[in-house]
């Protein structure tokens, strides 16, 4: 651990593109020592992340939808958003063209009380 004075922070004298850059460094035959030294990367940062235990992860929890599956709703709602807010609005049910162009697999015009039926 870094020695820090009390009710100060700890910041990182190095970015993630130096650890890169000193990984591949090291996976050309520098040494460790060297390398960290090269790029200013805590020996120790080094060799955690060349150990078994390091694994990146990412924050939050993982998507649902692809980036695919993301473009096309996206796409879906900017195309009938003034059409939907209208009716939604008015207590009318959907036309059936909206209806129609809503994906199967997105599970809408299934629901109990039938909002989203013909009507």
């Amino acid at each position: 651990m870094p020695n820090v004075s009390k009710g100060s922070k700890y910041k990182k004298k190095y970015t993630e593109k130096d650890v890169a850059s000193t990984l591949n460094t090291i996976k050309n035959g520098v040494s460790k020592e060297q390398a960290a030294k090269l790029y200013g990367v805590p020996r120790a940062t080094i060799q955690f992340r060349l150990s078994n235990k390091f694994t990146k992860a990412s924050p939050g929890p993982s998507p649902i939808l692809t980036a695919s599956d993301e473009d096309t709703l996206v796409k879906w709602i900017m195309a009938n958003f003034t059409v939907m807010f209208t009716f939604s609005a008015s207590g009318k049910r959907l036309p059936p063209a909206i209806l129609n162009s809503v994906p199967e697999e997105w599970g809408m015009g299934l629901s109990e009380n039938g909002w989203m039926d013909e009507g």
